[in-house]
């Protein structure tokens, strides 16, 4: 649901009035408004019609769905993913074990936030360790985790991010 105070916002801007209806946040920072109720005849006497449409919100500032960091710098393939305190990238002829700490880069993330993303490597949740700016870079965060045990090994194990209900890029790493 949209909290009342976005609401009012939300609908003045709107084709079509609603009370009530569904906000889904989408990964560009527009938002997907549907459902609801129609009012047609204001309280006392109050009467309203249920809506079966939709349509984008378009807010004044877009904020987009965190990305994380690909070696080839197009969000895709082997990520920017390094053992912990040794600035070596995990690949396939480098890969992380079960337990062990990992250094993820990323964009995204929301200054001085205490909600933790969420992290699945291989289709594990990953504890998630620290999470921030990363050191000595502007606009870059960084998310510490631990590799989750009974994780699958593989040359090219999928590694997403969930940020505020917001979903990553998909990017890989080497586990043995």
């Amino acid at each position: 649901m949209i909290p009342s105070p976005a609401r009012s916002a939300i609908l003045s801007n709107m084709t079509t009035d609603r009370d009530g209806p569904t906000g889904t946040l989408l990964n560009d920072g527009t938002v997907l408004i549907a459902g609801g109720l129609h009012i047609v005849q204001p309280p006392p006497s109050y009467a309203s019609v249920a809506l079966y449409s939709a349509e984008i919100y378009h807010p004044s500032v877009l904020v987009p769905a965190p990305v994380l960091l690909s070696l080839s710098g197009d969000g895709r393939g082997q990520g920017a993913i390094l053992h912990a305190g040794t600035h070596q990238l995990v690949s396939a002829n480098n890969p992380a074990v079960v337990g062990e700490a990992l250094e993820i880069y990323c964009t995204g993330l929301s200054e001085g936030s205490v909600i933790p993303p969420q992290v699945v490597i291989g289709g594990r949740m990953a504890e998630v360790l620290w999470f921030g700016k990363a050191p000595g870079f502007a606009n870059l965060n960084q998310v510490n985790v631990r590799v989750p045990g009974s994780v699958a090994s593989g040359p090219a194990v999928l590694v997403r991010m969930t940020y505020l209900s917001r979903h990553t890029n998909q990017v890989t790493i080497g586990v043995r």
